[in-house]
């Protein structure tokens, strides 16, 4: 294969594409961008979000601290009813809170999930 690219002043460049090799290479990298995008954001809610991915200083939230704000947010965008918001308060003291609360959002897995179900149900599936 050979390298085109051309150096000018003190930044090399390569001559630019154009057509369909150039169309699903924007392509590509948006959708790179995006999934950088959504996983930044992902971050930022858990509070596992620090820049540079140096060590951050504020405390990871807990499943506990971030379903107590997700509800009221997820009640006013979706415009729940009080019944089911009431259940779903319900559900997390009653079943999610007691067992699974205090771990940090990044522990809370599929595998972690699976125990935990598997445990309520006396069937534990990997």
């Amino acid at each position: 294969m050979v390298d085109d690219t051309v150096v000018t002043g003190s930044s090399p460049v390569r001559p630019t594409r154009s057509g369909p090799a150039q169309r699903a290479g924007d392509i590509h990298q948006q959708g790179r961008r995006r999934g950088v995008v959504a996983l930044e954001r992902r971050l930022i809610e858990w509070d596992e979000w620090s820049h540079r991915r140096s060590s951050s200083t504020t405390t990871p939230k807990s499943l506990r601290t971030y379903a107590t704000t997700w509800l009221p947010e997820r009640t006013a965008v979706r415009g729940l009813k009080p019944k089911p918001v009431s259940e779903y308060q319900s559900y997390l003291d009653r079943l999610i809170f007691s067992a699974l609360g205090d771990l940090r959002l990044k522990d809370v897995t599929s595998a972690t999930i699976r125990g935990w179900v598997g445990g309520r149900t006396g069937r534990h599936r990997d």
